[in-house]
């Protein structure tokens, strides 16, 4: 409904918060779940947090997931 009737660009955000408790296949799916709607951008974020417990694997999940889409 939201990409039929939407007539702006939009993105969607995974926000640090969730990555952080998520698996791979988890955020491969999350993924996946949110192209289907055809946002302009997918995205997420890192802070402190996120790179201070080891949230580097899981923004390297998050970038392979995407590039699958392409």
């Amino acid at each position: 409904m939201l990409a039929e009737d939407l007539t702006i660009p939009f993105d969607w955000l995974l926000e640090p918060f969730e990555i952080m408790m998520m698996k791979k296949d988890e955020i491969e799916q999350w993924v996946e779940s949110i192209a289907v709607y055809r946002p302009n951008l997918i995205r997420t974020e890192a802070d402190r947090q996120t790179i201070r417990e080891n949230g580097i694997e899981r923004l390297r999940w998050f970038l392979n997931a995407c590039k699958k889409l392409e």
